[in-house]
Protein backbone atom coordinates (compact mmCIF):
# COMPACT_ATOMS: atom_id res chain seq x y z
CA UNK A 1 0.00 0.00 0.00
CA UNK A 2 1.06 3.61 -0.50
CA UNK A 3 1.55 6.51 1.87
CA UNK A 4 -1.69 7.24 3.75
CA UNK A 5 -0.92 10.87 4.64
CA UNK A 6 -0.21 10.17 8.32
CA UNK A 7 2.53 12.27 9.90
CA UNK A 8 5.99 10.75 9.71
CA UNK A 9 7.18 12.64 12.77
CA UNK A 10 5.87 14.35 15.89
CA UNK A 11 5.93 17.98 14.75
CA UNK A 12 5.52 19.45 18.22
CA UNK A 13 8.27 17.24 19.69
CA UNK A 14 10.65 18.31 16.91
CA UNK A 15 9.89 21.98 17.59
CA UNK A 16 10.42 21.46 21.32
CA UNK A 17 13.80 19.78 20.76
CA UNK A 18 15.03 22.47 18.38
CA UNK A 19 13.85 25.35 20.57
CA UNK A 20 15.02 23.83 23.87
CA UNK A 21 18.16 21.90 22.99
CA UNK A 22 19.62 23.37 19.80
CA UNK A 23 19.76 27.10 20.50
CA UNK A 24 23.03 28.67 21.54
CA UNK A 25 22.88 31.71 23.85
CA UNK A 26 25.04 33.80 21.52
CA UNK A 27 22.93 32.96 18.48
CA UNK A 28 22.99 30.13 16.01
CA UNK A 29 21.83 26.55 16.28
CA UNK A 30 23.59 23.26 16.86
CA UNK A 31 23.01 19.58 16.21
CA UNK A 32 23.02 18.45 19.86
CA UNK A 33 23.35 20.29 23.19
CA UNK A 34 27.00 19.23 23.64
CA UNK A 35 28.01 20.43 20.15
CA UNK A 36 28.96 23.92 19.00
CA UNK A 37 26.85 26.05 16.69
CA UNK A 38 27.74 26.32 13.02
CA UNK A 39 26.19 27.60 9.81
CA UNK A 40 25.26 24.15 8.52
CA UNK A 41 23.31 23.15 11.64
CA UNK A 42 21.74 26.61 11.94
CA UNK A 43 20.31 26.19 8.43
CA UNK A 44 19.41 22.54 9.10
CA UNK A 45 17.58 23.36 12.35
CA UNK A 46 15.71 26.32 10.88
CA UNK A 47 14.61 24.13 7.98
CA UNK A 48 13.47 21.42 10.38
CA UNK A 49 11.65 23.97 12.51
CA UNK A 50 9.86 25.30 9.43
CA UNK A 51 8.79 21.84 8.27
CA UNK A 52 7.60 21.03 11.80
CA UNK A 53 5.58 24.24 11.99
CA UNK A 54 4.14 23.97 8.48
CA UNK A 55 3.54 20.24 7.94
CA UNK A 56 0.58 20.78 5.61
CA UNK A 57 1.00 23.49 2.94
CA UNK A 58 -2.77 23.94 2.85
CA UNK A 59 -3.29 24.00 6.62
CA UNK A 60 -2.64 26.38 9.45
CA UNK A 61 0.85 26.46 10.98
CA UNK A 62 1.33 24.61 14.27
CA UNK A 63 3.52 26.85 16.42
CA UNK A 64 4.90 25.67 19.75
CA UNK A 65 4.95 28.56 22.20
CA UNK A 66 4.51 32.22 21.29
CA UNK A 67 4.02 33.44 17.72
CA UNK A 68 7.53 34.91 17.88
CA UNK A 69 8.75 31.29 17.44
CA UNK A 70 7.20 31.15 13.97
CA UNK A 71 9.50 30.85 10.95
CA UNK A 72 8.56 31.09 7.29
CA UNK A 73 7.38 27.99 5.48
CA UNK A 74 10.06 26.37 3.31
CA UNK A 75 9.78 23.92 0.45
CA UNK A 76 11.03 20.72 2.08
CA UNK A 77 12.72 19.51 -1.12
CA UNK A 78 14.38 22.73 -2.30
CA UNK A 79 14.95 24.21 1.19
CA UNK A 80 13.96 27.71 0.17
CA UNK A 81 10.98 29.79 1.28
CA UNK A 82 7.85 28.44 -0.43
CA UNK A 83 6.90 31.62 -2.27
CA UNK A 84 10.42 31.84 -3.74
CA UNK A 85 10.27 28.18 -4.79
CA UNK A 86 6.90 28.81 -6.47
CA UNK A 87 8.30 31.84 -8.30
CA UNK A 88 11.34 29.87 -9.48
CA UNK A 89 9.06 27.14 -10.84
CA UNK A 90 6.96 29.75 -12.69
CA UNK A 91 10.09 31.19 -14.29
CA UNK A 92 11.34 27.71 -15.22
CA UNK A 93 8.01 26.81 -16.86
CA UNK A 94 8.18 30.00 -18.97
CA UNK A 95 11.56 29.01 -20.47
CA UNK A 96 11.68 27.36 -23.87
CA UNK A 97 12.22 23.60 -23.79
CA UNK A 98 15.79 22.37 -23.86
CA UNK A 99 16.92 21.10 -27.21
CA UNK A 100 18.74 17.77 -27.21
CA UNK A 101 20.32 18.54 -30.58
CA UNK A 102 21.75 21.98 -29.77
CA UNK A 103 25.51 22.12 -30.11
CA UNK A 104 25.79 18.70 -31.78
CA UNK A 105 27.71 18.49 -35.05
Amino acid sequence: AGYDGAALTDHMALQKYILAACQENGGGLRDKPEKRRDYYHTCYCLSGLSVAQHPDPRGEPQILGPQSNKVQAVDAVLNVVRHKASRAMELARALPPLSTTAGQA
